[in-house]
């Protein structure tokens, strides 16, 4: 193994002995001559971490073991050591300012205190001052299992662990230690560094994820896997950067004298750029989804807006290789934009990376998506406290500044001009569905243009799919009838995708010898090492790396296999036959990551936040779905990063809805500074275009974003609009579903019939009448412009229930009292279940 190989390695397998150490297990024997004196001060998990290198890698990955060793004592000693021990630092920018190291035993009784609890953005109560909103995650492997990734108040884990069971903790740890390296043992035949390196890193995810990097003072919120993950992408920096002694030394020593409070003479060797941010995002994914026809749409809609997922890893991955810098440096992936950690060296080939994906994106789109690419500088002293948090938010204004000067890093180069102004259309057939004029050919009575046509095959694909294939190589060559398609175009990055059902693992030993790496990701499920057993021997031709990945695949099918038009997602509904578009995303993120954690807005942190927000939008999202009542009949456009975009049955959508925010509160703790809002919309007819519906989701969604406080200030948002009104989550969820469902049971009880519905659209008229006149709080409270009650008394008298109904109504009375300015939501909301279409009869 080479000394950047082995680096990496160290990097990334450090503090694993943190993890070993919670379970009270003792380390290997071997290191039991070891003091202070040798590993350093705080650095006893050492002695773990490199029990685990010795005892559990492949032999010849074992050559790591003394830089793991010796990372907390580097005075003196080589510089890939100093490496390690600096990247440590930086990534632990939180633990610098405070006293590092664990007191005896405090790993056995603290777990991973949820990084939602911590956020504080003005809107509420935080964990900081109110432990109601502690949070905390079992330590259990990573999957969509609400036991696991739901965090729970401390005492509800130690009851949920056993009655009587004092080290609780410790027993967890244990368990989930021992499945740990069961694992790393099935994939030691793995003899590929760089399939290996991958495929360990994926089940650090999976078991390290909910284990504290540190657990000292009130802040055990980092996990080790983010901890790991970021000092490996530091170290990869640092090590590209071809630093020298002298550097590491000043960094390390200006660190230590700030920390004591003293002036640093190191100031210059802080403050100097040897990092690079990237931040790269998609402009033009709304028009690209969403600005075609509603003919024939469905089939391809998920493929369109899954194709805008591998366009963006596909090209943070091809930066990646293009810098050879490993998995670790891609801070995050999703929602069609990414972030890396690079060397500040490579600024250069950046500019000249830049030029060629902007080249390439036009051959394929003509304009129509564009990628913004934009890096800062860093140094190590913006990885300290709050600083990496502000260059986040910086690199985000720079891509916003970015999407205004689309391709002007090739407008200059020959011929490009005319390609980028010039006219596109030559009067050819143009595609039904998207309007292009490339590869169009009449097939199902439709013309359709060869790139449609293939997302519709990939939505398909992707539907059915249990694992995620990827090979990389330049020179992809396509086959003839895949030329235009969406494979066709991501070729050009180096990347052949392919979604299977099951692997076939005879093919993947066969595959061409001069494909560089393949990689296997199962999909929804973390048990992916499986199929390693069969695919790992000397006689593979390709280095392969196995992991997982989540992904949102709900896709409603008719009776002949065929993906639902929007027509039959229309016939499916309760009551009137509509299809609908939900949109939702996260209320305040720019502040949340900007300012949410204080001073905390370390690296690791950062990468926590991003990892457990994708956790939800991309896994928790899938598993609501497919539950009952929503299967076959939502389907998930794309959920991922903070937002999601469903279209299905009209009817199915307030519940949905109501579900996503409800586990959503849950998944965050609670805490009142994070919060969502929804956006719903009800197709006129069948054959509504989809992009207009998208338009009207997203006023929608607009409203719900202006919902104020009672004295309108700040803005508070986390509402739901639904039938054109917007209204808070917690008002919607309660008493207006509650009414919703009485005056509907009132109906189906028979005797009541729907002529109420009309006398009570004639009430809440009344009520906006006297509202106009002396506002609504008078209107509503106050006899003396009261009409509307003594019509309501009036009608509620006058309706007839059986004796069993009775309080079902008395309790409908009282909740439009309570309620009169959304009544109309209840009462559209049950005429719309309740209406017959023609043919039909109401009841």
């Amino acid at each position: 193994m080479d000394k950047e190989n082995t680096l990496r390695l160290a990097a990334l397998l450090h503090d694993i002995g943190k993890f070993w150490q919670g379970s009270g297990e003792p380390h290997d024997s071997r290191y039991n001559h070891l003091t202070p004196e040798d590993y350093g001060k705080h650095g006893a998990h050492a002695k773990w971490s490199a029990s685990f290198v010795v005892n559990y890698l492949p032999e010849e990955f074992q050559n790591c073991e003394s830089l793991v060793s010796y990372h907390h004592n580097s005075k003196n000693r080589d510089l890939n050591l100093k490496i390690i021990a600096l990247a440590d630092w930086l990534s632990s920018g939180e633990r610098r300012g405070l006293e590092e190291g664990e007191g005896k035993g405090e790993r056995e009784k603290t777990p991973l205190i949820s990084i939602f609890s911590r956020i504080d953005i003005g809107k509420g109560r935080s964990s900081s001052e109110y432990s109601e909103y502690r949070y905390y995650y079992p330590v259990k492997k990573l999957e969509l299992n609400r036991d696991v990734i739901f965090p729970k108040p401390l005492e509800d884990l130690k009851r949920e662990s056993g009655p009587g069971a004092e080290d609780w903790l410790k027993g967890a740890y244990k368990c989930l230690w021992n499945e740990f390296v069961d694992e790393v043992k099935e994939i030691k035949t793995i003899r590929d560094f760089d399939a290996y390196f991958n495929t360990l890193y994926h089940l650090l995810q999976k078991y390290t994820w909910c284990v504290p990097s540190a657990v000292w003072r009130s802040k055990p919120d980092v996990p080790l896997f983010d901890h790991l993950k970021t000092a490996c992408a530091i170290a990869s920096c640092l090590y590209k950067s071809n630093v020298e002694e002298e550097y590491l030394d000043n960094v390390m020593n200006g660190l230590e004298k700030r920390r004591r409070g003293n002036l640093s003479e190191c100031e210059e060797a802080l403050n100097e750029a040897k990092f690079l941010l990237i931040g790269g995002d998609i402009s033009g994914i709304q028009k690209f989804i969403y600005a075609i026809t509603s003919k024939g749409a469905a089939k391809g809609l998920r493929g369109r807006s899954f194709y805008l997922e591998l366009l963006s890893e596909s090209i943070a991955k091809y930066i990646l290789r293009e810098l050879s810098l490993p998995f670790t440096n891609l801070l995050y992936c999703g929602g069609g934009h990414f972030y890396i950690l690079a060397p500040g060296v490579v600024e250069a080939d950046l500019n000249a990376i830049r030029k060629r994906i902007a080249e390439i994106l036009l051959e394929i789109h003509k304009g129509e998506l564009y990628l913004v690419l934009e890096w800062l500088p860093l140094s190590a002293n913006d990885f300290q406290n709050e600083k990496f948090g502000i260059k986040w938010g910086e690199i985000g204004d720079k891509i916003a500044l970015g999407k205004k000067r689309k391709f002007t890093e090739i407008l200059e180069m020959p011929g490009m001009h005319e390609k980028i102004f010039g006219p596109i259309d030559r009067g050819g057939t143009r595609c039904e569905i998207c309007g292009s004029e490339e590869g169009v050919r009449e097939e199902e009575g439709r013309m359709v243009c060869s790139f449609c046509k293939s997302l519709e095959v990939l939505a398909k694909d992707i539907a059915r799919a249990n694992y995620w294939i990827e090979t990389w190589k330049e020179g992809i060559k396509i086959r003839e009838e895949e030329r235009g398609c969406w494979k066709d175009a991501l070729s050009k990055f180096g990347v052949e995708y392919e979604f299977k059902e099951n692997i076939e693992i005879e093919t993947l030993k066969k595959e061409d010898p001069e494909h560089e790496h393949i990689f296997v990701y199962k999909l929804n499920d973390t048990n992916f090492t499986d199929v390693i057993s069969g695919c790992t021997g000397t006689d593979m031709e390709v280095p392969i790396s196995f992991g997982f990945k989540f992904l949102v695949k709900n896709t409603p099918y008719n009776t002949s296999g065929e993906i639902k038009d929007f027509g039959q997602m229309a016939d499916d509904s309760a009551g009137i036959k509509r299809w609908a578009v939900l949109r939702a995303d996260v209320d305040d993120l720019g502040m949340i990551f900007l300012g949410g954690l204080g001073e905390d807005r370390t690296i690791s942190r950062i990468s926590n936040l991003s990892f457990m927000l994708s956790l939800f939008f991309r896994g928790w999202i899938e598993r609501i779905c497919e539950g009952e009542g929503y299967k076959g009949k939502i389907y998930a456009i794309y959920s991922g990063g903070d937002d999601l975009f469903i279209v299905g049955s009209w009817d199915r959508m307030p519940e949905i809805g109501k579900r996503i925010y409800e586990d959503f509160r849950v998944f965050t703790c609670r805490n009142p500074n994070i919060t969502s809002s929804t956006g719903i919309t009800i197709a006129p007819s069948k054959k509504y275009p989809l992009s207009q519906a998208a338009d009207t989701a997203g006023e929608a969604l607009d409203k719900s974003k202006s919902l104020k406080k009672e004295d309108s200030t700040p803005i508070e948002k986390d509402g739901i609009t639904f039938l054109g009104m917007p209204v808070k989550w917690y008002e919607f969820s309660g008493e207006i579903t509650n009414l919703k469902a009485n005056l509907e049971k009132l109906l189906k009880a028979g005797g009541v019939s729907r002529a109420i519905l009309q006398k009570l659209y004639e009430i809440y008229d009344e009520y906006k009448r006297e509202s106009a006149k002396h506002g609504e709080a008078l209107a509503k409270y106050d006899d003396r412009y009261g009409r509307w009650r003594w019509l309501l008394a009036y009608v509620i008298a006058r309706t007839k229930v059986s004796k069993e109904n009775e309080p079902l109504l008395r309790e409908t009375e009282k909740l439009i009292r309570k309620n009169i300015e959304y009544l109309p939501i209840a009462v559209r909301w049950v005429e719309f279940l309740t209406r017959k279409e023609q043919g039909e009869k109401n009841g």
